[in-house]
C-alpha cells in the first residue's frame, strides 16, 4: 500500500488527535494512524475462539448500532442494513469488524449513516441511497469502493482507505474529499455537481478521471497520479496547480474556462486539450514527452519559443497567426488543420528532419488544410521538393492543390458548391458567406450543404416531384433528362455524410435503400454507367434490375416478361429504373464518403435518426456555466426541467428549427451525438434569451434574462423561443 500504510486503519477513538495532525503542515496518514487507539478489547487468536463467538460479537456490535437509533422507525431501517451486512461472513479482529467477500448495498433509501469500525475485505458498492449523509470515520475497503446516486452524501469520513479503485458518481452534495485518504488504484469522480475542491497533496496510485463536476474550480496543489489524468466537462476549472506530478497522459476536454497552465509544465506522456475555449496561450517552458494535441481551442493564439514536443504536434481550429521564428523541438508530424488565422509558416518547417517511427525514418507530414495561407504561399509550398517534409493542403494529400474557400450567399449554395465538386468531388473546402465575418469551423459548411440539398430537392425543373405521402420522389425521366443533377445530388449527399449532419426524411426513403444496394453491388474500379449498360446482355440486365428491386427475384412472372423483352428496350428500361441509383452511388463514392453495410445505418447517416425527439433527449447535455449565481441553484434546476420538458414533448417538425440553429441542418447526425444547452449568466447579447452556436452544436440560455420574465409566463415564452423558426444562430 502507498504512503507507508502496512495494514488497515485501527478504530479511531480520538478524532481530535486526527484533526490536530491534519491541521499541522507535516502530517501524513501514518502519523494519523499512530494516534488512534483500539475501542474494542483485544480478542484471543482465531484458534481459541469459535465461529459462534465471532458471530455473537459481530451481532452485538451491529445490534448496538441498531439500538442506538433515535426512534423505532430508524431502528427498523438500521436493522435492514445490518441484515444485509450479515449475509457475508464477519470476523472481529483488533483493527475492526471484517466483512468478507463483496458487498452491495442498494436502494436502502432511509439509511443516513453506516456502522463504525467497518473493514470490507472485498468490494463495497453503495447505490441509490439518497439519504446517506456520511461514511464512517476510518472506513477501510480492501477492494473497490463505488458510490452511486447518493444525493445527500456530504462526507466520506475523516479518514478513508480504499486499496482498490474509488468511484464516486452523482453524489451531488459532496463538496470535497477527506484530507486523509488513500486510493490504491483508480479514482473516478463523475457528475458530482457541488464538488468544489480536492485535498491538497492528493495521491492516486492508478488513473484519475474527473467528468461533469461543474463546480470544481481547480486541481489541488501537490497532486500525484501514477497513471493518466483525464478531466472533462468541468466548466469552472480555471487553472492547473503549479506543483503536480502526473506520470502518464493528461487530457482536458470541454473545460471551457481553463485559461492558464503553469510555466515550465512537464508532461511525462501526451497532453490533450479539447474545446478549452478560454485558453489563449500555451505556458512558457512547456515540455510534452509524447504528443501535444489541442483541438478546437478557438482562442489559442500563442506558442512559446521554447515549446518541446517529443512526438506529434496537433493544433486544429486554433487562433494561431504565426509560429516562433526560431525552430521548436517537435519529434513527429504537425497538423494545423482549420487554423484560419495562420498566414505564414516559418522557414524552419522546411528543414525539419525526418520522423523516427521506432524502426525507420519516414517523411514528416505538415497538414495545412483550411488555414489562412494565401494562394501565393500555397503555390510556393506546392513547388517545394523537400527531402524530409511534405505539406498537405488538401484532403486527398495532393500538396499541389489547396483547400478551396467557396464564397456564397443565401439561395445560391448549390450552384456555388457544385462548381467546385463537379471538377473535383473530394475537394477539401470551407464556406464563406458574403457580408458575413464568421469563420467556418464546421457550422457554416453544414448550413451551406443543407441549403444546397434543399435547393436540389425543391427545384421544380430538377429531379424530384412531390409524392402523395409527402416525400419527394424521383421523376420517371430523371436519368434521361437530368443526368448531371443526379450526380450533383450524389456529391452533395456524400459531403453531408462526411460532415456528420442529418438532412431529414424529405426524400423518399426507397431512393436511399436502392442507392445503398447499388453501392454494395457495384465495382469501384468499373462503375456501372450508361455506356456499360449498352454492353450488357439479357441476363446481366435482369441481374442489375434485381439489385435495386429485390421483389423481382421472387416474381417469376415479371422475370419471364423481362426475358422476352427486346434487348434495346430492356437496356432503356434499366437506364430508366436502375441506373439512377448506380449514378447516385458512384457520385457518393467519388465524393469520399465511406459506406456502412447496414442499410438502416446508411440511411441514418444521411437523414439522421428516425426518432428525432428520442435521440435528442438521449444525447442532450445541460450545463451550468460558472457565471451563473450560485444562489440561483433552485431556479436553475427548474430551468433545466423546463428545457427537458420542451424537448421531450416537441414533435419532429417543432424540433427542426432548433436542430438547424444548433447544427446548421434540420436533423441530427448519429455520428455527432453531443448536443449542449449552456445555462449562462449572460449571452453575447446581454438581453437575448437564447443564442445558438452551430459549430459547437450548442445553445446558450440566458438565466438572467429568463429570471426577469414573470414566473407564470416563463415556460411558454421559453418554448416559443426555443422552437421558433426565427431562432438566430452564430455559425462561427
Amino acid at each position: 500500500m502507498p504512503n507507508g500504510i502496512g495494514r488497515a486503519a485501527p478504530f479511531a477513538q480520538n478524532a481530535a488527535d486526527i484533526q490536530e495532525l491534519h491541521s499541522s503542515q507535516n502530517y501524513s496518514p501514518v502519523d494519523a494512524l499512530s494516534k488512534v487507539s483500539n475501542p474494542l478489547p483485544l480478542m484471543s487468536s482465531p484458534a481459541q475462539n469459535s465461529r459462534l463467538k465471532q458471530i455473537h460479537v459481530a451481532d452485538n456490535h451491529l445490534d448496538n448500532w441498531v439500538n442506538a437509533a433515535p426512534n423505532a422507525q430508524e431502528r427498523g431501517w438500521r436493522a435492514n442494513l445490518a441484515d444485509e451486512l450479515k449475509q457475508n461472513p464477519i470476523h472481529i479482529r483488533e483493527d475492526g469488524m471484517h466483512i468478507e467477500g463483496n458487498v452491495s448495498l442498494s436502494s436502502l433509501s432511509k439509511i443516513t449513516s453506516l456502522p463504525d469500525h467497518l473493514i470490507f475485505d472485498g468490494d463495497l458498492n453503495i447505490m441509490r441511497m439518497p439519504n446517506l449523509e456520511k461514511l464512517p470515520d476510518n472506513l477501510v475497503v480492501k477492494g473497490n469502493l463505488e458510490l452511486h446516486e447518493c444525493g445527500q452524501l456530504k462526507s466520506l469520513g475523516q479518514y478513508l482507505d480504499v486499496q482498490g479503485a474509488l468511484v464516486i458518481n452523482q453524489c451531488h452534495q459532496l463538496l470535497t474529499l477527506p484530507s486523509l485518504m488513500n486510493v490504491g488504484q483508480d479514482l473516478h469522480l463523475i457528475d458530482n455537481l457541488r464538488l468544489r475542491e480536492l485535498p491538497m497533496g492528493l495521491m492516486v496510485n492508478g488513473n484519475l478521471y474527473i467528468s461533469d463536476c461543474q463546480q470544481l474550480g481547480s486541481l489541488p496543489e501537490g497532486l500525484r497520479v501514477n497513471g493518466d489524468a483525464k478531466v472533462e466537462l468541468c466548466p469552472q476549472l480555471t487553472h492547473l496547480p503549479d506543483y503536480m506530478n502526473i506520470k502518464g497522459n493528461m487530457s482536458f476536454k470541454y473545460c471551457i474556462m481553463l485559461h492558464s497552465m503553469p510555466e515550465n509544465m512537464k508532461v511525462n506522456g501526451s497532453l490533450e486539450l479539447d474545446h478549452c475555449l478560454s485558453l489563449a496561450e500555451l505556458p512558457n517552458g512547456l515540455e510534452v514527452k509524447g504528443s501535444l494535441e489541442a483541438k478546437s481551442c478557438l482562442m489559442l493564439a500563442k506558442i512559446p519559443d521554447n515549446l518541446k514536443v517529443g512526438e506529434h504536434l496537433t493544433m486544429t481550429h486554433a487562433a494561431i497567426q504565426e509560429f516562433p521564428q526560431q525552430p521548436l523541438s517537435i519529434g513527429g508530424h504537425i497538423d494545423l488543420t482549420g487554423c484560419a488565422s495562420l498566414r505564414q509558416v516559418p522557414e524552419w518547417f522546411h528543414t525539419l528532419p525526418a520522423v523516427n517511427d521506432g524502426s525507420s525514418e519516414i517523411g514528416r507530414r505538415i497538414n495545412l488544410i483550411n488555414t489562412g495561407l494565401s494562394l501565393e504561399s500555397i503555390a510556393d509550398l506546392s513547388s517545394l521538393h523537400l527531402p524530409n517534409v511534405s505539406y498537405r493542403v488538401d484532403s486527398d494529400g495532393d500538396s499541389a492543390r489547396t483547400s478551396k474557400a467557396i464564397v456564397t450567399k443565401h439561395g445560391t449554395e448549390a450552384d456555388d458548391i457544385l462548381k467546385v465538386l463537379r471538377e473535383k468531388p473530394s475537394q477539401s473546402l470551407f464556406i464563406r458567406y458574403q457580408d458575413n465575418v464568421g469563420i467556418d469551423q464546421g457550422g457554416l459548411s453544414r448550413q451551406a450543404f443543407a441549403q444546397a440539398y434543399k435547393q436540389l430537392l425543391t427545384n421544380e425543373k430538377g429531379l424530384f416531384t412531390a409524392g402523395k405521402l409527402g416525400f419527394f420522389e424521383l421523376k420517371p425521366q430523371a436519368f434521361k433528362e437530368q443526368k448531371q443533377l443526379l450526380r450533383d445530388l450524389g456529391l452533395i449527399l456524400s459531403r453531408t455524410g462526411i460532415l456528420k449532419m442529418g438532412l431529414g426524411y424529405g426524400m423518399q426513403p426507397e431512393i436511399l435503400n436502392k442507392t445503398h444496394a447499388a453501392w454494395l453491388a457495384s465495382d469501384a474500379q468499373n462503375p456501372l454507367h450508361e455506356e456499360a449498360v449498352d454492353q450488357l446482355q439479357q441476363d446481366e440486365l435482369i441481374k442489375v434490375l434485381s439489385i435495386v428491386d429485390a421483389e423481382l427475384q421472387d416474381n417469376e412472372a415479371n422475370a419471364d416478361y423481362l426475358k422476352e423483352m427486346p434487348l434495346d428496350e430492356l437496356r432503356g428500361y434499366v437506364k430508366e429504373t436502375a441506373l439512377p441509383y448506380f449514378t447516385l452511388a458512384n457520385a457518393m463514392r467519388d465524393g469520399g464518403m465511406n459506406i456502412d453495410t447496414n442499410p438502416k445505418a446508411f440511411i441514418e447517416t444521411i437523414c439522421g435518426p428516425e426518432k428525432l425527439t428520442k435521440f435528442f433527449m438521449e444525447n442532450l447535455k445541460i450545463r451550468t456555466l460558472p457565471n451563473v449565481d450560485e444562489e440561483d441553484h433552485e431556479f436553475v434546476e427548474q430551468l433545466k426541467k423546463d428545457l427537458q420538458t420542451i424537448v421531450a414533448k416537441a414533435t419532429t417538425e417543432e424540433l427542426k428549427p432548433l436542430c438547424e440553429a444548433m447544427t446548421g441542418s434540420e436533423y441530427l447526425s448519429p455520428h455527432a451525438p453531443d448536443l449542449i444547452f449552456n445555462i449562462t449568466g449572460e449571452t453575447e447579447k446581454s438581453d437575448a434569451l437564447v443564442h445558438a452556436h452551430t459549430c459547437a452544436r450548442a445553445i446558450d440560455i440566458n438565466a438572467s434574462a429568463y429570471k426577469t420574465i414573470p414566473e407564470t409566463e416563463r415556460f411558454n415564452l421559453l418554448k416559443s423561443f426555443m422552437l421558433s423558426t426565427d431562432l438566430k444562430f452564430d455559425a462561427a
